[in-house]
């Protein structure tokens, strides 16, 4: 995605075509890297993983703007649903912070209250962010705006909705669900469990104001210097400042690990690692959005952001090289690149590949390759060897080699892969450049692991009841990003569904994706059968997890021996409504992301200062961008990608 805003920056002007000409090389057969979308079985849409975008992705949304206003004025894509950017989400003004306590989960609902700000360039007034300030603070203390005590709400959440959440959903309807006693345990809304939520609160921020005011701000110019303390895990600072170790375990401290897969074992420290600088700032940034906390795509990330993108750039006039695939970069002594290597991965059929299908009015993505466009005696064998060209252990070798030369194949090189490729790519430039050297040792990765779900039943069915877990209305959609390990992360993405392709008779009721950090042991390239070999691993612990876990928030949905896990004859079969149970869960979706490609960057303790700029290659016509790179907030999120892609552009502008 980097690279694509980069093209788009770069395309922005009228004239832009008598300054350059612009080739995008693209392994396999779709755009978006790790939030590229495919087309699997009834046109179900599968992901990569878990993706939304938050209030305060102000470039995300200028990006998204720009994209569906141009999308729109050249009717470029006419039977899609989504002609403007709004149509494309929902808002999600909610999530759970779900802890353990006694041996036992508890749910600490959160809402958000919206302001009418509409994400993009400008900043949030001061008396939007001070009432949002009061409005959570309230909430830690009352407890959540939806909340009831035995069927009835509260005074105090009624006047927490008037005051502060009144736009949050004025169709809820307090009364239009019914009691069930068991969900004040699971709400936990004693008042033990408020106090003790309002005593963490407190401490959290004291203890965030006096290490700010220590630590962070400069007092000679009265900034915010957040580097100052990316030297140290976040939780190490946290007790440096006078957290105790309850605290330091809180989940709102487990928040800031599980949102950056940063909670697995980091050396010597078990909890896992995120550098200080940059889980405060993520903080600081997040409660600055606008309109709602959380905006969530409505169908694929691929036909919500990365085709418009796509559809914008193939209208302006830049060329796409889909199945072309970097091998290396190669060493030079100068100061510029001079040759790059690139493989073809099939020869095609066709003048030019066109990459989408259509699938409910979108440009859709399909999960494998459109083979009617590809040489037909190399799809019989990509279909016999069951290959993915997107895989770097793919037993497959490509049908043409060349080397691009500087002065007749290209002029200035955008580096958009991202860093775990580098080792096989740039093995001379990292050998011979410390900063290079550094980067890549210093700056690490992890891979994550996803699951989507397809149920019959949908989610009052499966005997989750919002309101009774302190949300409401059509404005919470349930999500929690800090549930147990190793998949913490699970959201309700059943809106999907109406944008995928299911007969009357065996149609989803809901559709839940889950993803978490994966450990993984990466094998050489030469052990072909190990992206299978990792996915089917990923079926059996997932298993193993749903035993033990998902029956806390659907009670409905156990079987009788187990009341803690999901019977899974409630999945779909995309085939027929028959079948077994592990045919059924078998014919989910699962994706264990253990190509270098699809590892998630990590912001780890004294790595920050290694990341280089994007003009910082160390060569002239070698531009750097990705989540990978310095581009200011290090953390692996989207907006930073796209921050870091016009940062790209911004140096080939400036020559």
């Amino acid at each position: 995605m980097s690279s694509l805003t980069s093209a788009l920056e770069l395309t922005r002007d009228k004239d832009w075509k008598s300054k350059y000409e612009i080739t995008i090389y693209q392994m396999g057969w779709r755009l978006g890297g790790k939030t590229s979308t495919g087309r699997g079985p009834n046109d179900r849409i599968e992901e990569h993983g878990i993706h939304i975008l938050q209030g305060w992705y102000d470039n995300t949304f200028e990006l998204l703007k720009e994209v569906y206003a141009e999308r729109r004025e050249f009717n470029l894509a006419p039977e899609c649903p989504f002609q403007e950017w709004e149509q494309g989400f929902d808002r999600n003004d909610s999530t759970f912070l779900t802890y353990q306590e006694d041996g036992k989960w508890l749910n600490w609902p959160m809402v958000f209250p919206r302001n009418p700000m509409t994400p993009g360039k400008g900043k949030l007034p001061i008396h939007y962010l001070i009432r949002k300030l009061a409005a959570l603070g309230l909430e830690f203390i009352i407890g959540s705006p939806f909340q009831k005590v035995k069927g009835r709400e509260t005074l105090s959440t009624k006047l927490l909705r008037k005051i502060f959440f009144r736009t949050i959903d004025p169709g809820y309807n307090p009364n239009a669900v019914s009691y069930n006693p068991k969900d004040e345990l699971k709400t936990a809304y004693s008042m033990k469990a408020r106090l003790k939520r309002t005593g963490t609160l407190l401490s959290f921020t004291w203890v965030i104001l006096k290490g700010i005011l220590k630590d962070v701000i400069d007092w000679k110019t009265f900034k915010a210097d957040y580097s100052r303390i990316n030297h140290l895990d976040f939780r190490v600072w946290l007790k440096k400042n006078g957290a105790s170790e309850q605290l330091a375990d809180s989940v709102l401290v487990r928040f800031a690990y599980t949102g950056t897969f940063a909670n697995l074992g980091s050396g010597n420290l078990p909890g896992g690692a995120i550098s200080a600088g940059v889980a405060l700032q993520f903080f600081v940034q997040s409660i600055q959005y606008k309109g709602s906390f959380v905006w969530q795509f409505k169908a694929g990330t691929g036909e919500t952001m990365i085709s418009p993108v796509y559809e914008v750039l193939k209208h302006r006039g830049v060329n796409f090289k889909f199945f072309h695939k970097v091998e290396k970069i190669h060493y030079s002594q100068g100061t510029d690149i001079e040759t790059i290597t690139i493989s073809k991965q099939v020869n095609l059929s066709v003048a030019e590949y066109v990459p989408c299908f259509k699938a409910k009015g979108f440009n859709a993505w399909p999960s494998e390759p459109l083979y009617d466009q590809i040489n037909p005696e190399e799809v019989k064998k990509l279909k016999e060897k069951k290959i993915n060209l997107e895989s770097p252990w793919a037993d497959w070798q490509p049908v043409e080699t060349k080397d691009l030369q500087k002065g007749m194949d290209f002029d200035i090189v955008i580096l958009g892969i991202p860093i775990g490729v580098l080792p096989q790519i740039c093995p001379e430039i990292i050998e011979q450049k410390p900063d290079w050297k550094k980067m890549t040792s210093k700056v690490q990765t992890i891979p994550t692991q996803s699951v989507q779900f397809w149920l019959k039943p949908n989610l009052k069915e499966l005997g989750m009841h919002l309101s009774q877990w302190g949300m409401g209305g059509k404005a919470c959609q349930p999500n929690v990003v800090t549930y147990a390990d190793s998949m913490y992360s699970w959201l309700d993405s059943t809106e999907v569904l109406k944008y995928e392709n299911w007969p009357k008779d065996n149609k989803p009721g809901m559709i839940a994706y889950y993803t978490g950090s994966l450990k993984a042991e990466l094998r050489p390239f030469s052990h072909h059968n190990f992206q299978h070999e990792e996915n089917e691993r990923l079926k059996k612990d997932f298993k193993t997890w749903l035993e033990q876990y998902m029956g806390y928030f659907w009670s409905d949905g156990c079987t009788n021996t187990n009341p803690n896990g999901l019977d899974l004859n409630l999945l779909l079969l995309p085939e027929n409504a028959s079948g077994s149970s592990d045919e059924k869960y078998n014919a989910q979706f699962f994706r264990a992301n253990v190509s270098p490609t699809d590892h998630y960057t990590l912001s780890v303790p004294d790595s920050d200062q290694f990341r280089l700029k994007a003009d910082q290659s160390g060569y002239k016509n070698l531009i750097l961008t990705g989540d990978w790179i310095n581009f200011g907030l290090n953390v692996g999120y989207i907006e930073g990608t796209i921050i870091s892609g016009m940062q790209a552009a911004e140096v080939v502008k400036k020559g």
